[in-house]
């Protein structure tokens, strides 16, 4: 496969994955479906939750099977956070997948969706969508060969879905910084070299990027980088050395880390791996440290990437404080090769550029 051919489906089926979590936020017959047991005491728990999986389940199906018709073979090395198992809320468990059209995917949602017919229709219309996007001209000059049975893809297609649920506008903080809301919102993608473990291009989408007050209307965001031999291509331009004095951090961060850190560095805190994953890609921030193992491979393929196009990456925060150097150039990037039992990293630094990482292994090994 050529590897224009191969971003230019990634981008177009993470788009495809916005216009449906959009959908999903936007229209009323959905959204009541989405919200009502979150709103009334007395509405069933389960089923919210089960609905909730189902906005990850459709998005993840959707770009699986996409990606799969298009470069066939490649379905069994596609990997994401959900299961296509659905339990309703009649207790019947149903496999979720795109069917050959349109009416037999509605035909099989109205199940899912305990007989809400209009709802189905309206999943089932988008899913089956075709969404070709103009491709820039850098990502048409990618020429290069890529072996397909040596790639793999990781999926979040719904990052920070507490905040999609809620469906808060976030307030705009310092430096562009949004702590919560539906702008902390990702869908993820990411592509990785199985003989290598690392990432190769990715794309994060934030579908609620902007709110126009005037119209009501959400306007998206699209990140993509490639990092791929001598290629390093993104979407961003490489940040500047403005924020290299902020690090971006959960809220349930470790006392000590954020204490070590706050001695040097200013310290914000956001909802979302992925989001906070990007505010340094962005450089609203040098770095994102996270000292837990809360992190996932679908959270992070898509973004390092990103970050490796830009002169980042991300790195073990456990390897790190374990290791005897200081020398940041012996530091080996995290990697994706698929285990079941081992998905999650134990913590990382996902920073935007060696200066930012020395900065912050200098404060850390101290």
């Amino acid at each position: 496969m050529l590897l224009c051919d191969l971003m230019s489906a990634v981008l177009c089926s993470a788009q495809k994955g916005s216009n449906i979590a959009t959908i999903i936020r936007s229209n009323d017959a959905l959204l009541q479906l989405l919200v009502q047991e979150k709103k009334g005491e007395q509405k069933n728990e389960r089923f919210l939750q089960d609905f909730k999986t189902l906005a990850d389940v459709l998005i993840q199906e959707m770009v699986r099977h996409d990606l799969s018709e298009k470069f066939s073979g490649l379905e069994d090395s596609i990997y994401g956070e959900e299961t296509n198992r659905f339990t309703n809320a009649l207790g019947e468990t149903i496999t979720i997948k795109l069917c050959s059209t349109e009416t037999e995917t509605q035909s099989l949602l109205v199940k899912v969706l305990d007989g809400n017919n209009k709802a189905a229709g309206l999943l089932s219309q988008c899913l089956h969508s075709t969404v070709c996007l103009p491709l820039d001209e850098r990502i048409q000059q990618l020429t290069h060969t890529i072996d397909k049975d040596d790639i793999g893809v990781w999926i979040d297609p719904i990052d920070s879905t507490n905040q999609y649920i809620q469906g808060d506008i976030g307030v705009e903080k310092d430096v562009g910084i949004i702590d919560e809301g539906l702008q902390c919102v990702t869908v993820l993608v990411g592509v990785f070299i199985k003989s290598t473990g690392l990432p190769i291009l990715g794309v994060v989408i934030q579908p609620f990027n902007d709110y126009n007050t005037q119209t009501k209307q959400w306007s998206e965001k699209i990140i993509w980088g490639v990092c791929y031999e001598d290629i390093k291509l993104s979407s961003l331009t490489p940040p500047t050395t403005a924020n290299n004095n902020r690090i971006i951090m959960s809220t349930s961060e470790d006392t000590e880390v954020k204490e070590k850190l706050g001695d040097k560095f200013l310290l914000d805190f956001a909802s979302g791996a992925g989001y906070k994953l990007i505010c340094s890609a962005l450089g609203c921030v040098s770095a994102y440290v996270l000292s837990k193992s809360s992190i996932y491979k679908w959270d992070c393929c898509g973004p390092h990437a990103i970050l490796l196009s830009l002169g980042g990456g991300i790195i073990s925060f456990k390897q790190l404080m374990e290791a005897q150097q200081s020398d940041v150039s012996q530091l080996k990037q995290v990697t994706y090769n698929h285990s079941q039992k081992a998905n999650s990293f134990d913590g990382i630094i996902a920073y935007n550029s060696s200066q930012s990482l020395s900065q912050i292994v200098n404060c850390l090994k101290s």
